[in-house]
């Protein structure tokens, strides 16, 4: 299925959670995108979708990829994700979150925001994070381990709009959304080192999975 056909897909109804995937960087780091690099035999993509609905996060999400890459993205087996391209990348991570939030519908909770290079994030940490936004659901959750904060955290919607209104030149980005509802922020705390395995060069594919590129 194509990417413009699997965007139509996006149909209305009740969805609490929506998982969110950016994978529209340059990846220039790394050598190659990173979206597509294996994890076990299946893409960093595939795997974090897996297990995203694996944990339950299973309302239609949305994946914002590098448009140069369309011919890669549409030979994935991703069921339940629309598509959507970011054709300026230099515009920067807001950018894609602010495309993403375009394709949401309008009666979800909150938004998962995963990044593409971040692989290695438990099964449980996504079920955790779920379970606390459900008990939560005007907070912004942050998963913590060992004093440090990671990803995927969640926003709920009340802060959308902050999101949409942020200017892309802004230092900071969505830094800038945290910084003005330090009051709704819930760390969660999770035994789970993958939420700050930031995946962006080969040495740290290597260190953190043993493989190479590939």
């Amino acid at each position: 299925m194509s990417p413009e056909k699997n965007k139509q897909n996006m149909v209305s109804g009740s969805f609490p959670l929506v998982p969110v995937i950016l994978a529209a960087g340059e990846s220039r780091r790394m050598g190659s995108p990173k979206p597509f690099l294996t994890l076990h035999g299946k893409t960093f993509l595939e795997t974090i979708a897996n297990r995203l609905r694996q944990a339950g996060v299973s309302a239609p999400g949305v994946i914002v990829y590098n448009a140069s890459h369309r011919d890669q993205i549409k030979e994935l087996q991703l069921p339940g994700f629309c598509f959507v391209p970011n054709r300026f990348q230099e515009k920067g991570q807001l950018y894609s979150v602010q495309l993403a939030l375009g394709e949401i519908p309008p009666d979800c909770t909150g938004i998962l925001l995963c990044l593409a290079d971040h692989p290695l994030v438990n099964l449980a940490t996504y079920s955790i994070i779920k379970e606390r936004h459900e008990a939560l659901p005007g907070n912004i959750v942050i998963p913590v381990f060992q004093g440090r904060r990671g990803h995927p955290p969640v926003f709920p919607r009340r802060v959308f709009h902050e999101i949409l209104d942020l200017s892309i030149k802004l230092p900071g980005g969505l830094k800038n959304v945290l910084s003005s509802n330090r009051e709704k922020i819930r760390e969660l705390d999770v035994d789970d080192p993958g939420i700050l395995a930031d995946l962006d060069t080969p040495g740290d594919l290597s260190r953190f999975t043993g493989d190479n590129k590939g």
